[in-house]
């Protein structure tokens, strides 16, 4: 990359599950499962939620609320909807520490921040876990900010765009619509890690495309 020195480098935004963490199954199949693992009814109707989310849009709020409102009388909860998510937040913290980060994710990450490239989070994850599981696993001082719920995507994002000039270029890289909406709003370059839940292989209208964070450093040479 230098060749690129001279160059104004683009803002390069990550979502974190799914592009830094290999955490998706973990969130969306194991997780909810240990939460509810004594309480097998509302474990059964957490996963008919979460398989008709088939874009992964809902989040633990979402997920919760949801279920309370499939349950009934008989199946009356142990906790309470906070309760639930705060188990949540604890069981995933927990699990992601353990799955650890994609491969060649920190020295990817390490590379671009030593490059040049100013690097941003933005996830829909709650803040309080990013800022504990960045710290964790070592790569939260790769990032100027680091991102999370509450808050919507496009008001964190307008926080970035505050420090920078209009001709600054932003590219968005992640695995949801909502980081392809992002970019879209941003009008920025998107960058779509595929996988197993989003099928973005198969996607034509997706102009840039990875498989993995791995892939990062290719595929910004042809979009720089």
């Amino acid at each position: 990359m230098d060749n690129m020195k001279d160059k104004k480098l683009p803002v390069l935004i990550f979502d974190w599950d799914g592009v830094i963490v290999d955490s998706n199954a973990w969130k969306w199949e194991g997780a909810w499962d240990e939460v509810f693992q004594a309480e097998p009814k509302l474990a059964e109707l957490m996963q008919e939620i979460l398989l008709k989310d088939i874009e992964k849009k809902l989040t633990r709020i979402d997920l919760v609320n949801e279920l309370f409102n499939k349950i009934s009388g008989e199946d009356y909860p142990k906790y309470t909807k906070e309760e639930y998510i705060s188990r949540f937040g604890q069981t995933v913290r927990g699990g992601v520490v353990r799955i650890g980060l994609f491969p060649e994710a920190k020295a990817v990450l390490r590379t671009l921040h030593e490059s040049g490239y100013r690097m941003y989070v933005i996830s829909a994850t709650s803040k309080e876990d990013l800022d504990y599981l960045s710290k964790e696993l070592g790569v939260g001082k790769f990032f100027i900010e680091i991102y999370g719920s509450p808050g919507k995507k496009i008001e964190h994002a307008q926080n970035i765009l505050k420090n920078d000039d209009n001709d600054t270029q932003y590219i968005v890289i992640g695995d949801g619509e909502g980081d392809r909406k992002l970019a879209v709003e941003l009008n920025s370059v998107f960058v779509g890690v595929t996988n197993q839940w989003n099928n973005w292989e198969n996607d034509n209208s997706l102009k840039y495309s990875i498989s993995h964070i791995g892939q990062v450093h290719n595929i910004l040479k042809r979009i720089t």
